[in-house]
């Protein structure tokens, strides 16, 4: 039996300030293999993006958020989690130079799915966009209706339709309402 490890994943909540007011984009996942995710299809999710190896978290953050979302770059305003990274060498090297390149950030925030339906473990940024965003359908059919959310509307359904959202991004919608309702994240 081949051994399961945790597949890292960045969690790039897309946040915009319209009108004075922030809101929160949500989209519906549709799952095209039931094998590999038999929970969560036809539910509320945040741009995911499985890293590719030895990917910068932060471009597959941008990556996601284009290929799901249809956001340029250049229609984001920061990256809050990722606007400190800073890149390290431990100054090993062989005859073409340094062998290691390595990313050190303070993340956001941090979720891991800890039961099913896969190892998925990542970290969460909040993306923030251009009041005049609006997302594009994805090419690969794996998202539809998107949603903008004010923070009251969407903190309300959290509490009563747990169920409706997808469980890794979850917690992370949870603690972003929050954070913007008390005004500790403030975009």
């Amino acid at each position: 039996m081949a051994k399961e490890y945790n597949k890292i994943v960045t969690l790039p909540v897309i946040v915009r300030k319209k009108e004075g007011k922030p809101q929160i984009l949500t989209q519906v996942r549709h799952v095209l293999n039931k094998d590999y995710d038999p929970l969560y299809d036809n539910t509320h999710e945040i741009s995911g993006e499985t890293l590719n190896p030895w990917e910068n978290i932060i471009e597959a953050t941008y990556r996601g958020v284009e290929e799901e979302a249809g956001c340029p770059r250049n229609m984001i305003l920061k990256i809050i989690g990722g606007d400190n990274e800073t890149y390290f060498s431990t100054g090993r090297k062989n005859e073409t130079g340094e062998k290691d390149k390595i990313l050190g950030l303070s993340p956001y925030y941090f979720c891991q799915q800890l039961k099913g339906p896969q190892p998925w473990a990542g970290l969460v940024f909040v993306v923030v966009v251009f009041p005049d965003f609006e997302p594009k359908l994805d090419k690969e059919g794996e998202v539809s209706g998107f949603q903008w959310w004010t923070i009251e509307r969407l903190s309300e359904k959290l509490k009563k339709s747990p169920e409706r959202f997808m469980g890794l991004h979850y917690p992370a919608l949870v603690k972003v309402c929050k954070d913007l309702a008390t005004e500790k994240l403030k975009i």
